[in-house]
Parts: structure tokens; C-alpha cells; sequence
């Protein structure tokens, strides 16, 4: 079955008003789907309802949290995977050591990707995935990377398609036939071209606010700061990281 499919029969054979579950979202991965509930009783309701009605076909379970992110800003962009890696490590011994030396030290690190370095620009942010205990010890400090230097920043960041403005997936690979204006919330123009001149109505709030027993507020540009779904499932999505606390 193919997590189309899932969400698919998710999404007609439950509904989560009627069984009053929170959901903040839902992101299709590679083997599934992956549903955003807004509390530890909900993902359990939701777990639960899927065993008893779709146990034949389907199988739910919790996600446990996922390892914290770090960046490293502005580093020479020249520098590949590999190099960048074995000099993370051999130039912060003092890190190794506290990690049970140089070997755990470059296992508990794995880039992500990197932003940046584009036209004349020699530099990128090299994001990666961590074990807690790195983070603890590299977060906030410059490491060296020989002739050069990085700082060390935490790193969280939801992933938004900016063509109908939900969490989860990327533009290159939304679903929606026409792209969704970021001010009004109307199909068929992009907010640049928009000529509504009234209060705003932000897409996202709108799209959660069907799934959700509490109602954000929508009079706004889907990207207003303070925005409530984006920051709910800011909050939530964050919440489920391992930082080892």
C-alpha cells in the first residue's frame, strides 16, 4: 500500500472531530505516513481507532523522538561530506574524548544537507543530525576545522511547501493542482499577484482548523510570525525531539 493510499483511507474512514482527536498534520514518508497529534492522548485514541478499524491492512503506532539537529554557519562550501567530517572530528579531539573517543565521536554525526553558497557566495550552514549528548557539547561553541573556524547553532525548522502552505512536504511535491495565495488564501494566484485588499486568511490555520477541536484564528498572511497553527505544530513537532533532558 502506498502512503497515498494510507492517507487516503486515514482520512475517509476516521474522522477526528467526531473522535475528538487533535491533529496538527499529517506528512507522508517514504513506508507510510506520519500523523501530528497534538497530545499524548490523542496519538493513543488515534492508535487505538486504527488497530480496531483497519488492524487488517494497517498498523499504527507511536513515533518515538528524533535526534536533535545542529548547524554549523558559514563553512567554506569547498570543503566535501567527507573532509568536512573528518575535520569536525580530528580538529575537537577534546569533544572525542568526551564521547568515548574519535570513532563514536564522527558515528554520532550525520549532515543532513547545507544551505547556501550559491553564485559568489564561498560559504554554506551545514546542518546535522546528532546524538544528544554531541549536541550538549558542541552547541554554542566555534569548533576549528584547521585553517577555518564554525559556530555551532541548535537547529529546528518545519518543513513547509510554500504552493498550498501545509507542513510536511516540500512545493516539488505538493498534490495540489493550483498553488495558494499566502495572503488570502484563494486557489489560482500566488500572493504576489493578489488583489484582495482586505484582512488576511492564512491557508494553513484554515486547513488544521478542519482537523482540530480548538480553532486558530485565520485573519492573517500565512506567514505572519505569529501565526497559531504554524506555531502550535512548531511547539508540538519540537516537543518530540531527543535532546536528552
Amino acid at each position: 500500500m502506498t502512503p497515498e493510499q494510507v492517507s487516503t483511507m486515514l482520512t475517509t474512514r476516521i474522522d477526528p472531530t467526531k473522535s475528538k482527536i487533535a491533529v496538527n498534520g499529517m506528512i507522508r514518508t517514504k513506508k507510510g505516513v506520519i500523523v501530528n497529534c497534538e497530545t499524548q492522548k490523542d496519538s493513543e485514541t488515534l492508535t487505538t481507532l486504527i488497530q480496531d478499524m483497519m488492524g487488517e491492512c494497517l498498523h499504527g503506532s507511536e513515533v518515538k523522538g528524533g535526534l536533535p539537529r545542529i548547524v554549523l554557519k558559514k563553512v567554506d562550501k569547498n570543503l566535501d561530506k567527507d573532509v568536512l567530517l573528518e575535520r569536525v572530528v580530528t580538529c575537537n579531539e577534546d569533544i572525542g574524548k568526551e564521547l568515548g573517543g574519535n570513532e563514536a565521536f564522527k558515528m554520532s554525526l550525520k549532515e543532513k544537507y547545507r544551505v547556501g553558497g550559491r553564485g559568489s557566495n564561498p560559504y554554506v550552514d551545514v546542518v546535522y543530525e546528532v546524538k544528544a549528548a554531541t549536541r550538549k557539547l558542541m552547541v554554542g561553541k566555534r569548533i576549528s576545522l584547521g585553517w577555518s573556524g564554525a559556530e555551532v547553532l541548535d537547529h529546528f525548522s518545519l518543513l513547509q511547501c510554500y504552493r498550498c502552505w501545509n507542513i510536511g512536504h516540500r512545493s516539488v511535491d505538493c498534490k495540489s493542482k493550483e498553488p495558494v495565495c499566502g495572503y488570502c488564501a484563494e486557489e489560482g494566484h500566488r500572493n504576489t499577484k493578489c488583489r484582495n485588499n482586505g484582512v488576511g486568511r492564512c491557508a494553513l490555520c484554515i486547513s488544521i482548523n478542519k482537523t482540530r477541536r480548538d480553532k486558530f484564528d485565520t485573519r492573517h498572511d500565512v506567514r505572519d510570525a505569529e501565526c497559531g497553527a504554524y506555531t502550535s505544530m512548531w511547539h508540538s513537532q519540537r516537543s518530540r525531539i531527543d535532546y536528552g533532558d
